[in-house]
């Protein structure tokens, strides 16, 4: 009896003892639990809540461009029909101006071409004629003169007879195109020949626009 009592154990942990022991074990797990539900649960919260940013700040952004679009396309019809709706002015307008820039640049050019003829003294016209008997016909030159008085400012007549010529001739200042022109003319009407002016005539019957008539035989007028 004695030595199976000094063998036994001295104290040995009764059921009531550990289960008071693992109570505190139990509780604080309970805790981390909730904690971890708790966490997961507002991250789930959060990421619910920045889809929903972005999904609403996405269709914003679509109806924005949508609506901008709408604008462009509207302003871009609004453009074309104004534009289809006037096609026959701008043609017109079109048309109109080369034909009035080119008359306008015409009567520049006429004007220029004038000037320059008048500065260049080839477009001086006649207004004097003198006209000189060089024939046996007396009076012929004076005849002559007065049936052609009407048709010049100022008609002089007189003899020429230190020289011959051969035949009814109109002289004219060589580069006075006007002159030139009227003395063919005048010598068409008297049968005779234009020629520019010759040293034979008389030093008072220069000018550029001066005619000379030398009268070799009688004409009619």
């Amino acid at each position: 009896m004695t030595s199976d009592m000094q063998n036994s154990p001295q104290h040995s942990a009764t059921p009531s003892e550990e289960k008071q022991g693992g109570l505190p074990m139990r509780g604080l797990a309970m805790i981390l639990i909730a904690v971890a539900v708790l966490l997961a649960a507002w991250a789930l919260w959060s990421m619910q809540g920045k889809d929903d940013t972005s999904t609403t700040s996405a269709g914003q952004t679509q109806s924005t461009e949508t609506n901008a679009g709408t604008i462009a396309e509207s302003s871009g019809s609004s453009d074309s029909e104004q534009a289809s709706a006037e096609p026959g002015t701008s043609e017109e307008t079109s048309a109109e101006q080369p034909a009035a820039d080119g008359e306008a640049a015409n009567a520049a050019g006429a004007a220029a071409a004038g000037g320059a003829s008048s500065a260049n003294g080839n477009s001086t016209p006649v207004n004097t004629l003198y006209v000189l008997n060089n024939s046996t016909v007396p009076q012929l030159a004076a005849r002559v003169a007065d049936s052609l008085s009407g048709d010049y400012q100022k008609v002089e007549s007189g003899n020429l007879p230190d020289t011959i010529i051969p035949q009814n001739t109109v002289y004219f200042t060589a580069g006075n195109t006007e002159a030139e022109k009227a003395a063919r003319e005048l010598a068409d009407r008297v049968s005779g020949v234009a020629m520019e002016r010759s040293d034979a005539l008389p030093t008072e019957t220069e000018g550029k626009d001066a005619l000379v008539l030398v009268l070799v035989q009688d004409v009619a007028l």
